[in-house]
């Protein structure tokens, strides 16, 4: 089983008008994840906080970070099952809290919408979860977004999530997390900032390496080179059968 995102989440519409260019404040950036085997939520931060409990149950986490000064681009975790036994139902999610003109007008004059065009089977947009959000809750109980924009039509501290789920994580098996941030239209979740003509958009996808994936070549004969081997041997035998 191997699972590539299609090359159209990366494809970039330009947007119409003039939108100023985001400088983005990351205050969290953080992986959730639950699954059914362990049945408990692990966490990785790694922007805002230094906590990680992964490798407590076998798992290694690696995270990868090409933002530019304005945390512009992308970023992504490699997740390896280093354990002795497989994974069962995997539900992965990012949580990523980020302000935009916070120093002009405060961080509450944002907003956030669902775009659509993601691979993501979960998402939400919300209050991060210091006064009336409970997205943080979310992701603590189950590493799942709700699906909803709590922040429809108003104006908030916003933050996001997206989900993604894999059914089995085999020893040995990895799979890698890419998330996308950008000033065009790459679909997923735009956080925009009216005053201040700003925004961005954030998507992402999963890719999974199953144990086919990443076995090292020619591990097993060629039928070829198996019965020329096998043809070998019983010749071999006759040979010895008729000098005895």
């Amino acid at each position: 089983m191997k699972y590539l995102a299609p090359s159209t989440i990366l494809i970039t519409t330009l947007l119409s008008g003039t939108v100023t260019a985001a400088i983005i404040d990351i205050q969290e950036l953080a992986l959730f994840n639950y699954s059914d085997s362990i049945g408990t939520v692990l966490e990785h931060d790694e922007i805002g906080y230094d906590y990680s409990d992964f490798s407590d149950y076998g798992l290694t986490v690696e995270f990868e970070n090409n933002l530019d000064s304005n945390n512009l681009g992308s970023f992504a975790w490699t997740v390896t099952n280093n354990g002795s036994e497989s994974i069962l139902g995997m539900h992965s999610s990012v949580f990523w809290d980020a302000e935009l003109s916070q120093y002009d007008n405060s961080f509450t004059n944002e907003s956030g919408e669902y775009v659509g065009n993601t691979e993501a089977v979960s998402w939400e947009i919300d209050e991060p979860g210091n006064t009336s959000g409970d997205l943080i809750w979310n992701m603590l109980d189950y590493a799942k977004g709700d699906n909803t924009n709590a922040l429809e039509g108003t104006e908030d501290d916003v933050a996001f999530s997206l989900g993604f789920f894999l059914e089995k994580l085999d020893t040995g098996e990895f799979f890698e997390l890419t998330f996308q941030v950008s000033e065009s239209n790459i679909g997923g979740l735009r956080h925009f900032d009216e005053n201040s003509n700003e925004e961005y958009f954030f998507n992402g996808f999963l890719t999974y390496f199953s144990n086919v994936d990443v076995a090292a070549p020619n591990e097993v004969p060629e039928p070829a080179s198996l019965a020329l081997f096998l043809l070998g041997i019983a010749a071999l035998y006759r040979v010895r059968r008729t000098s005895n």
